[in-house]
């Protein structure tokens, strides 16, 4: 069974990450998501003791609420419990009154996060030479 808890600081070391996001750590997210004026929320996937993804958002002042996810092979190969995790996580952040709009990056080379950024009700809003910004 998979249990969703607060993240804490040693899960981005205990995460089986994929090649694309070795970038990540604890302090990428400025601990737990507090960046200069942000206010973050993250949230650990844990299945039998060991975390199999970290998802989160910041909120900037300005209602900007931009969501991340970090996932292993474990928790992608859960896909139906990922979309519906995620699905909550945004309802809970498109509920929060200062909220004003929700951004995600997505990679371009990775076809298969820009189809599910599509289902999750994300539109494509602007496209740079690595990276896309999806919007709702």
């Amino acid at each position: 069974m998979i249990e969703i808890r607060p993240m804490e600081r040693d899960d981005f070391r205990l995460l089986d990450r994929q090649p694309m996001d070795e970038w990540a750590s604890y302090e990428t997210f400025g601990g737990i998501g507090e960046v200069e004026s942000w206010v973050g929320h993250a949230f650990t996937a844990v299945e039998d003791g060991k975390p199999i993804g970290i998802s989160g958002f910041s909120l900037s002042e300005t209602g900007i609420g931009r969501g991340w996810l970090i996932g292993s092979a474990a928790l992608r190969g859960k896909p139906i419990f990922l979309h519906r995790t995620i699905k909550k996580l945004i309802k809970h952040l498109r509920d929060h009154p200062s909220v004003k709009r929700i951004e995600i990056t997505v990679a371009r080379d990775c076809r298969q996060a820009q189809h599910w950024a599509k289902r999750l009700g994300f539109h494509l809003e602007e496209t740079g030479d690595e990276y896309s910004r999806y919007v709702m």
